[in-house]
């Protein structure tokens, strides 16, 4: 098969403790971002043909998730409104 040494290599190299923390890692952050794209915004299968139309399908969706990934953020830090100072009123004299 071509290129089995470097499947040996990896396949030497995922043996290892570091690389397996590293995997358990990337199975909470990076591989729940592609999960999501599929899941929730039909990233099955591209809609377009074409590298430069797919580059913008997958680049609108990319912006869309970090989007709502900061959006998310000012969720949490925004005060709830217990915590929040009386809003004050405007007076017209």
């Amino acid at each position: 098969m071509a290129n089995e040494e470097l499947l040996d290599a990896l396949r030497q190299r995922m043996q290892s403790h570091e690389a397996q923390v590293l995997y358990k890692q990337r199975s909470r952050t990076v591989e729940l971002n592609f999960a999501d794209l599929k899941e929730h915004r039909g990233l099955r299968r591209f809609h377009c043909r074409g590298l430069d139309r797919v580059r913008a399908e997958v680049g609108a969706l990319v912006l869309t998730h970090n989007l709502l990934a900061v959006e998310a953020y000012g969720e949490q830090r925004r005060p709830s409104p217990s915590d929040a100072s009386p809003p004050q009123t405007m007076c017209l004299v």
